[in-house]
This record gives structure tokens, sequence and C-alpha cells, in this order.
């Protein structure tokens, strides 16, 4: 038995012959953080990727 996270394991599902089980309890909800030290100094791709998590979450903040 091993409890992953669904994107670290999908792509090797099918060749495991494996049963899949989502878990639901709110244990396993995660919080993920971005730690940032200077966003300036980030490459272009880099800071385009931690605006588009702001406005997301900014946008799910917002919707609930």
């Amino acid at each position: 038995m091993l409890v992953l996270p669904r994107g670290a394991i999908r792509q090797y599902v099918d060749g495991l012959n494996v049963n899949v089980l989502s878990i639901q309890d709110d244990w396993a909800r995660r919080k993920l953080s971005i730690y940032v030290k200077d966003l300036d100094r980030l490459s272009m791709a880099a800071r385009v990727l931690v605006e588009h998590f702001i406005q997301a979450a900014s946008d799910a903040s917002s919707a609930r």
C-alpha cells in the first residue's frame, strides 16, 4: 500500500496492475505554498507562473 499524490503515480498506474482509490478525508487535502525571496529576480517564465497562481488563488477565494 502507498499513499501518494495522484500526479506522482498517474503515469505508471496502467503498467503496475494496481487499484487506485481516491482519499476524500479532510486530512488528505494539502495546502501548497510557493516561497519567493525576490519576485523581481525571477525569470520571466517563473514570474508569469507565480502571477498565475496568485490570480487563481484570488479567484478561488472570491468564488467562495
